[in-house]
């Protein structure tokens, strides 16, 4: 009996550790497959670029015109190109990017925590430790957004495993360290080309990294050889890449600031501190504040850990200067969670680790699903992106689509100008010249955001668009669009200048914050009752 209640422990103990696993991966399955439309407009901003590259225009936003930076994701962008040239769906390419980015994080985590605690593959720790992350369902949302989200993750914690290893191998194997070092070097450059911000973040853990190892041997001569030696490597493979990028960027755009930082940053305002609701609103989420508590009374702390704080550091401080916006369903501060996760693990796996003979599968089956389900219950975040997200129609027929698609039947479609907001989808399906009014795909908008909006809509008027798009809720015009003009839209219908456009039809947006679009065209535009005609077809609106 005694033997037989010692094969069943050690079973226990072996199956504890995929069995927890296995749950963490089915619920970020399922959680992924949950039939909510999460697909964001703005990702098509990002397609429309790789597009243009692929067809030999450049990374421009209307083919013909100068270079424009209108997005932060350069990366993905170029990893589109091939995508988009190929002829294949990029939103499903950046999709399964996005789910493979959040099964390797999980697996970095796993291994993380395996190689602190020395345990097998079979121990239940680090499989604890990889649900937990699995299980924060917000994860799905940014997986079916389309973004560079979840790929610029797991650049920046690859980053942190990467010089982990190199912590652990330089002090006795100099060959090893050079190479997690180099690897980590380039992993970061990466990480900024998928999102700016990680320049920072990683240049700060690669610093760290190297000082580390070398005050680790003492204040020597070679202690500052070996700070020399980790200076020379981070300099080839992450200084000079990254200098040489921003060199290429100025000389291309003639300018070192995207435009989304003009048009959300020094263009942004309001009432309270920029940011500050949106990381209120992060931090008071419930496994995020579970992480946190976690990571607080963790009762061991080892030197790696120490790379930690340059991204927590960042999330908590760096987006208090952003305009509201840049927190868009907190996608911003969504790459810093899985530090959350690995600072505290140790604490959320310790009682596991000591007691695994002894702890029942469901024990820990039932924390996952207790982790879990506090996010979904009364996570404001998540309801929040369900909420804004779940389908009225099926896909292709959410708004932005349907009339991106509905613009390319119009006769001349590419070569008509249109100013219109929401600029994703709509560009990018109708493939017509587009002004895009908040100022992201707009040099001149954006670079001159300060600017009073009498100047900002004498510029519009004098490109001559042939269509306008304006939006209202209801009787009223939206006001709450970001950028110089997004609260201008009544003054632009009233200008006298807007009596050259008739109205054509309305449809009403049936996704995210609900509003109606209204299309007006140039009088004197070719073919204007044709494509009048084309825009009724499915209006379902009429205008105020």
């Amino acid at each position: 009996m005694k033997d037989q209640h010692q094969r069943f422990a050690r079973f226990q103990h072996k199956a504890l550790g995929p069995c927890v696993l296995l749950f963490g991966l089915a619920f970020c399955a399922g959680n992924v497959c949950l039939p909510y439309y999460r697909v964001i407009d703005d990702a098509y901003i990002s397609y429309r670029y790789s597009r243009h590259v692929a067809q030999g225009e450049g990374l421009v936003w209307n083919p013909g015109e100068a270079p424009v930076e209108g997005f932060t994701n350069f990366l993905l962008v170029m990893v589109e190109v091939p995508v988009i040239a190929a002829g294949l769906d990029p939103l499903k390419a950046a999709q399964w990017l996005s789910l493979l980015s959040v099964l390797l994080i999980a697996f970095l985590i796993f291994d993380d925590r395996r190689r602190v605690v020395g345990a097998s593959w079979w121990s239940p720790g680090p499989a604890l430790a990889a649900s937990v992350f699995l299980c924060i369902p917000i994860y799905g949302v940014h997986v079916m957004m389309g973004l560079e989200t979840m790929v610029a993750a797991v650049l920046l914690v690859t980053t942190y495993w990467m010089l982990a290893r190199f912590l652990e191998a330089a002090p006795t194997a100099g060959r090893a360290g050079y190479r997690f070092y180099g690897a980590a070097c380039l992993c970061g450059w990466l990480a900024g080309l998928a999102r700016p911000e990680n320049f920072a973040v990683a240049a700060a853990m690669i610093g760290l990294a190297g000082s580390m190892d070398a005050l680790g041997s003492g204040l020597s001569g070679q202690a500052l050889r070996r700070l020399m030696r980790w200076a020379l490597v981070a300099g080839v493979f992450f200084v000079i890449p990254t200098l040489g990028y921003h060199g290429w960027r100025l000389h291309y755009y003639g300018d070192l600031r995207p435009n989304s930082y003009y048009i959300k940053v020094l263009a942004g305002g309001g009432d309270s501190l920029p940011g500050l609701p949106e990381l209120v609103a992060f931090l008071g989420e419930p496994s995020i504040a579970v992480l946190a508590a976690a990571a607080i009374f963790r009762r061991s702390v080892r030197g790696a850990d120490a790379l930690l704080l340059p991204p927590l550091l960042f999330c908590l401080l760096f987006y208090l200067r952003a305009e509201h916006i840049m927190a868009f369903q907190h996608r911003f501060f969504i790459p810093f969670v899985p530090f959350f996760v690995l600072a505290a693990v140790p604490a959320l796996t310790a009682a596991l680790e000591e007691t695994a003979p002894k702890v029942r599968v469901v024990n820990a089956l039932c924390f996952l699903v207790v982790f879990g389900y506090a996010f979904v219950y009364s996570s404001p975040l998540y309801a929040h992106s369900i909420r804004e997200s779940w389908p009225r129609k099926p896909v292709v027929e959410e708004t932005h689509f349907m009339l991106g698609r509905l613009m390319a039947q119009l006769p001349n479609h590419r070569e008509l100008l249109v100013v219109g907001p929401d600029a994703g989808a709509m560009p990018y399906f109708s493939e017509s010249r587009w002004i895009d009014p908040i100022g992201l795909n707009d040099n001149f908008l954006a670079r001159n955001a300060g600017l009073p909006a009498e100047r900002l809509i004498d510029y519009l008027f004098d490109r001559d668009p042939d269509l306008w798009i304006l939006c209202k809720r209801g009787k009223n015009f939206v006001n709450s669009f970001p950028g110089p003009l997004g609260r201008h839209g009544r003054r632009i219908y009233r200008d006298p200048r807007f009596r050259r456009y008739a109205y054509l039809a309305s449809f009403n947006k049936n996704s995210g914050g609900r509003y109606q679009y209204h299309y007006f065209g140039k009088k004197e535009l070719p073919r204007l009752d044709d494509i009048r005609r084309i825009l009724a077809e499915k209006s379902n609106y009429r205008w105020h």
